[in-house]
């Protein structure tokens, strides 16, 4: 199926289902069921291959609708035909609805279900290696449990192992046994894996799993020689060549992680293979604009245009660059979407505003031509994000705040794949028109240390010096007046539970739960605004990493309960966090400062979808947050779970959103189940 090969096909294709089940129905419906059994197996699995494509793209969230969904209607149209076949699928789609919870961090939730599994089938071999993971995921936080957290997914992988005789589970228990300290046994089932995988490659010598768990069983076993041995190396060298054929950049940095964990526990340094895996740069890029007819001192006129884009193409050769993120203003940026589209690269397309919107104060200056370039490259793009659905802001803060995201964007992708981010900038080396253009890029990568591979526009239109010079912009706190916009970080949580306290305790909610957050909150960094009404909280920070930390804590000290007395109703809380430009207002109704605009519609609508338990926040969160860790010198306490493109309460639209993990929201979870 071609639709389950991108993000975008899966959705398509998932939107289009009141139109191809109601065939699937049809087609079976009236059929003999000795004649169409068997096909009616491999069609009715279309649930199943749509969310296993999910996870593997990500797409946890449309992967559990998918399974939830997938499950319920067969059940309906198909359990008195075809009940065997239902049953199986069902217990496919249940799997997959498992492992989707797990990477959204429910995994007690996640667990009860597999365990659910293997009381119907003990010898369920998918379920068993998903627990195996589960428990491998929780052994990432170090703390006391760790170690049984590995004992425990070393043992379910053996029990798959044992079922199935497959190098997957075989060689997850080796590292495990490995990283447990367990040498004989890591050894042993090294030379196991070797074997499976050498009878996998004679028949399918492209099966790149194959060649990963080749390479980390050969790199066990290089143990007894003291050092990484040359089949290693080529094994790596294989499986490097076929994922780099595949653009599977998240495959290639986990199989880079995990060589490097083994590296690490035979205490050998990782540089001599991590040369191998070639894990690629992130190319962030900002440039003018082609300039607008009647623009009074010409930076970069159109026939240039040709000349531009030829050097974008040498310098994207010379990086080797696989990965780009940009926004898509006519001239440079959609000359380097064009450069990277052409590479086969990977190309993240960021807009600040409305498609449309963005067309016009962006793109249509330079004229058709450029509107059609735009078109093409929104269509062929790997993915399109949105920073808001609203209208352009006045000023130049709109910008500022695109600029800031793509940044910060490109640090967490470097973050998570393991490679570095290399800016790339078409300047004329001058100030530009304003704040958030490219002389603004460039001093924001200059300041974070990193070289920024610069195309001279100034030399290419040889064009006559202005008389100013390029002076280093500030990027210090920004005073702001009433009426005037300012980057906020926004949380709003809601009181799950809140409507059921009984009346002979809802005296008890503002001094012990509402008493418990006022307390938490005194602590200092505290946020600039906080708000209250009902069941609804809302605070406003300056600085999105202790927005970040309260959220958590908020979670934290819920849980703990140490803060109550009289109130016994169950009490949990959603919280979400966007960061985004806001207009600072004077209320005259309660006569206090206020943050008003569409950002803050932005926030609300998140906080009625997020499950309850948890903090989810938007990628421009993220982004700031990346930004503010280095800024201060205070990394972030907390990780970030790739949610999905998530749909907005009030069909607001999808937004790519994140869920925040942390050891204490996670490791501590299942810390005595069993």
């Amino acid at each position: 199926m071609p639709a389950l090969k991108s993000v975008r096909g899966i959705r398509r294709f998932w939107h289009r289902r009141s139109e191809w089940f109601p065939r699937l129905v049809s087609k079976y419906q009236e059929a003999d069921q000795t004649d169409t059994a068997l096909r009616f197996s491999k069609d009715s699995s279309v649930y199943t291959r749509l969310a296993k494509a999910a996870t593997q793209l990500g797409e946890n969230l449309i992967a559990l609708e998918i399974a939830s969904e997938g499950s319920d209607s067969l059940e309906t149209a198909f359990r008195q035909k075809f009940s065997e076949i239902v049953t199986a699928q069902q217990i496919d789609l249940a799997r997959e609805r498992a492992i989707a919870l797990s990477r959204l961090g429910s995994i007690r939730e996640a667990q009860k279900i597999l365990r659910d599994l293997l009381a119907i089938r003990a010898d369920d071999d998918k379920s068993l290696s998903a627990l195996g993971r589960t428990y491998k995921d929780l052994a990432k936080f170090p703390g006391p449990a760790q170690k049984k957290f590995l004992e425990r997914s070393r043992a379910y992988y053996l029990k798959a192992y044992a079922v199935n005789g497959e190098y997957y589970p075989a060689i997850n228990a080796c590292t495990l046994s490995l990283w447990l300290n367990d040498r004989e046994p890591a050894r042993r089932l090294a030379g196991e894996v070797k074997r499976l995988c050498l009878n996998s490659l004679t028949s399918n010598p492209d099966d790149y799993w194959a060649l990963a768990s080749m390479a980390e069983a050969e790199l066990v076993l290089s143990a007894d020689m003291g050092e990484i041995t040359q089949p290693t190396f080529e094994y790596y060298q294989q499986y490097s060549r076929l994922i780099h054929q595949k653009r599977g950049w998240g495959d290639l940095s986990s199989t880079s992680e995990q060589a490097k964990r083994i590296c690490e526990s035979l205490d050998w340094h990782f540089g001599a293979l991590k040369r191998i895996f070639r894990v690629p740069d992130v190319v962030i890029f900002s440039g003018h604009m082609v300039d607008a007819p009647g623009r009074q001192v010409p930076r970069f006129p159109g026939k240039f245009a040709d000349a531009v884009a030829e050097q974008i193409r040498r310098t994207l050769d010379s990086l080797d660059a696989r990965i780009g993120i940009s926004s898509a203003a006519c001239g440079s940026d959609l000359l380097f979407i064009d450069a990277m589209l052409a590479r086969e690269a990977d190309i993240q397309v960021v807009l600040p505003w409305r498609k449309e919107e963005f067309k016009q104060t962006s793109v249509l200056a330079g004229g058709q031509e450029w509107a059609q370039r735009f078109d093409r490259a929104i269509d062929d793009a790997t993915s399109l994000t949105y920073l808001s659905q609203q209208g352009a802001p006045s000023g130049n803060l709109g910008y500022v705040y695109c600029n800031d995201c793509m940044n910060g964007m490109a640090l967490f992708r470097s973050e998570k794949l393991g490679s570095d981010v290399r800016p790339l900038a078409v300047w004329d080396g001058r100030r530009g028109d304003g704040l958030g253009g490219t002389s603004s890029f460039v001093d924001f990568w200059t300041s974070k240390g990193h070289a920024v591979e610069v195309i001279d526009l100034e030399k290419i239109t040889d064009a006559k010096p202005k008389d100013e010079k390029f002076d280093r912009i500030s990027f210090g706190e920004i005073t702001v007046s009433e009426g005037q916009q300012t980057i906020k970080t926004l949380l709003f949580a809601d009181v799950v539970g809140y409507s059921k306290i009984p009346e002979n305790q809802i005296k008890y909610f503002a001094p012990e739960f509402l008493g418990m957050i006022s307390s938490l909150i005194s602590e200092t960094p505290r946020p600039v605004l906080t708000n209250t009404w009902g069941d609804a909280i809302y605070f406003v920070f300056d600085e999105p990493v202790s927005a970040g930390n309260v959220a958590l804590r908020l979670l934290e000290t819920l849980k703990q309960g140490t803060w109550r007395r009289e109130l016994t109703a169950s009490l949990n809380l959603r919280i979400s966090l966007h960061t985004g430009p806001v207009i600072l207002c004077l209320d005259p109704v309660i006569r206090q400062i206020s943050f008003t605009g569409s950002h803050v519609s932005h926030t609300a609508r998140i906080e009625p979808i997020v499950r309850e338990g948890e903090v989810w926040a938007t990628e421009a969160f993220v982004s700031y947050a990346m930004i503010d860790s280095q800024k201060r010198g205070n990394p972030c306490r907390f990780g970030f779970d790739y949610l999905g493109q998530v749909e907005f309460a009030k069909n607001y639209g999808r937004y790519p959103l994140y869920r925040l993990s942390s050891p204490v929201t996670d490791g501590a979870d299942t810390e005595g189940t069993e």
